[in-house]
């Protein structure tokens, strides 16, 4: 299809989608791409898309792997104290809805104040995503952060992140979970600290 011009409605490119543009395509070659709502210019390089007139920006298929999609915050503050082996919730929780399934989510944790109340314990905390899967792999008990108190009381503050494949463009949360060792009680989010979750979804 050539381009059309005419004086009152403007001018009329051709267009494709993404998988069907043009097989043998001429450099300076010109039209729309409905799939990315980009216009689409065939270069001695390759196709280069440019910026949409109205909105001036680039739709989140458009971006590149590696690019930051969307960030999510989620905070908790208010302490929390368990003697159970297994993983209970902190309450730290966040939730985010990939654009798309082969994205990735960057989980990072910033976590106040945490101790094992028992002197020559530990204390153990995770991620959990959907509050059903632990992400933490390895040895008998998986976790990302362990905290041993050899002293009483010892307080710390834990941070670590994890780089997560969900494969899924639902709603998904992740939330820190804690656990003692046995005989002992765990404490998070102790002396009115806040902990900090947050989750980017990164293209991939």
């Amino acid at each position: 299809m050539p381009i059309i011009l005419d004086g009152t409605n403007g001018g009329f490119f051709p267009s494709w989608t993404t998988a069907t543009r043009p097989a043998s395509p001429a450099v300076g070659q010109m039209g729309y791409n409905t799939t990315t709502g980009l216009f689409d210019m065939y270069t001695a390089s390759g196709w280069v898309s440019s910026l949409t007139g109205a909105s001036q920006s680039i739709p989140k298929s458009a971006l590149p792997t590696g690019s930051v999609l969307q960030v999510v915050q989620g905070s908790y503050t208010g302490a929390v104290s368990t003697s159970s082996t297994s993983f209970v919730t902190t309450n730290l929780t966040a939730s985010i809805t990939p654009s798309s399934s082969s994205s990735k989510i960057l989980i990072m944790v910033s976590g106040g104040d945490c101790y094992s109340q028992t002197t020559n314990k530990v204390m153990r905390t995770t991620i959990y995503r959907n509050n059903s899967t632990n992400l933490a792999t390895g040895g008998a008990n998986p976790c990302f952060g362990n905290g041993y108190n050899s002293a009483g009381g010892v307080t710390t503050v834990h941070t670590y992140s994890f780089l997560d494949s969900p494969a899924t463009t639902s709603s998904t949360s992740y939330t820190v979970y804690m656990s003692a060792e046995t005989g002992a009680v765990s404490n998070y989010n102790q002396n009115g600290t806040t902990s900090y979750i947050q989750l980017m979804e990164i293209a991939a």
